[in-house]
């Protein structure tokens, strides 16, 4: 088995387990992933969900999936400075939108 094959099934076998905490407890379990490094080299910075598919299986496991973006970290010259966007790529109990935030 390849080494990629072993973390994703690990990382999968994480987020069955984060998924039984939250439902054992009835609570709210938050999981971070770093996103694909092909984000910086295309012109839409904004994160989707396929950008989690080489995290396990966050896409099938998470009941919602949150993606954070700055204008202003790519582009310097920007006038939405100090606002970052909250965009739900995935929830299982709303539709998918985009939340403006300043910081």
């Amino acid at each position: 088995m390849n080494v990629g094959k072993i973390v994703y099934k690990r990382i999968d076998s994480i987020l069955k387990q984060f998924r039984a905490i939250a439902k054992q407890f009835n609570c709210a379990v938050l999981g971070l992933a770093q996103l694909k490094r092909e984000v910086d080299s295309r012109s839409e910075k904004r994160p989707t969900k396929v950008d989690f598919r080489e995290s396990g299986g966050f896409e099938q496991e998470a009941t919602v999936m949150l993606g954070l973006y700055r204008e202003d970290y790519y582009d310097k010259q920007t006038t939405q400075k100090g606002i970052f966007e909250v965009s739900v790529l995935k929830s299982r109990f709303s539709s998918e939108t985009t939340v403006n935030k300043i910081v």
